[in-house]
């Protein structure tokens, strides 16, 4: 599942790209590599959370991803992802799922004040987001 050239998509971001779950699934059975980052800094954890597919998250978490990877085109990370469709989507079957994502990454080991601290520096629209679920996570 590697790309054909450095730095472009491998399959297993391109099946999160469309949100195909059976198929990340398989791949990572086959041993697709769940840390690869395209040359804009995704990585199918990135995918799974901006497209808020619960069970793709959690199959890429069970697979080894890094919930804190760190975006470094987007300067962003997935609790920061989450956090934002968790506060700001309109639709509420749509922010149940962003806060489920939410608790996936808390629970496997995203730091909060990791986010945080880059929300404030690159992404200040986030802090909010951020704040909101630090408490909601405060009441878990």
């Amino acid at each position: 599942s590697r790309p054909m050239e450095q730095g472009g998509d491998s399959c297993l971001i391109i099946a999160a790209f469309h949100q195909r779950t059976r198929m990340v699934e398989e791949l990572l059975k086959a041993g697709a590599d769940v840390e690869y980052a395209n040359t804009d800094g995704m990585c199918a954890l990135g995918w799974a959370v901006k497209k808020n597919v619960i069970a793709m998250v959690h199959a890429l978490i069970e697979h080894g991803a890094n919930p804190e990877f760190y975006n470094t085109a987007a300067t962003s990370t997935p609790l920061i992802k989450a956090a934002m469709t968790a506060v700001t989507e309109g639709e509420p079957k749509a922010q149940q799922q962003a806060q489920e994502i939410v608790s996936v990454l808390l629970d496997a080991g995203a730091s909060l004040n990791q986010s945080v601290a880059v929300a404030r520096k690159h992404v200040p629209k986030a802090v909010k987001a951020l704040q909101v679920v630090k408490m909601r996570s405060a009441r878990r």
